[in-house]
């Protein structure tokens, strides 16, 4: 698919799906999230007036970046249910598929206090026990995956 094509395709979840309004509203203020489609077209995901917004511009000083390719796009946008448990199964599903890669670039610190435990938290006990099935049970699991994360880029 076209890079334009799939912005408007994730513009459109981004901006629409129950879960992802739900994502945003965890996260502080200052957020931006960088995500990248097809390694070419970079955009941003953050929140204003409490509402999400996805676009196609360089994220200011994001802790993380996703790098998507058309398959986790195509999978995220088939997304039917309104849980943000599904949506992180989905995301962690496609990251095991090669399909999305994670960079932090932020300190640890921020991941653990700008929001995105929330976003973690919001994810119920169904997304937790996902979690623990693939070894991050508990915050210090979490806290070591991130430092995993960040010391690959």
């Amino acid at each position: 698919m076209e890079d334009q094509q799939a912005f408007e395709k994730l513009k459109t979840f981004f901006e629409t799906h129950p879960a992802c309004r739900e994502a945003a509203s965890s996260l502080n203020n200052d957020v931006e999230i960088g995500i990248f489609i097809n390694s070419k077209l970079e955009c941003t995901f953050f929140k204003d007036a409490e509402m999400p917004k996805f676009e196609m511009r360089q994220a200011r000083r994001p802790d993380v970046t996703f790098v998507i390719n058309d398959r986790a796009i195509d999978s995220l946008v088939q997304e039917q249910s309104p849980e943000i448990a599904d949506l992180g199964i989905n995301i962690v599903k496609s990251y095991f598929k090669n399909d999305v890669k994670i960079r932090i670039q932020g300190s640890i610190l921020n991941l653990l206090t700008r929001g995105y435990l929330g976003v973690i938290k919001s994810g119920g006990a169904g997304f937790a026990q996902f979690l623990a099935s693939h070894g991050a049970a508990g915050l210090s699991k979490i806290k070591d995956i991130f430092q995993k994360l960040k010391n690959q880029n």
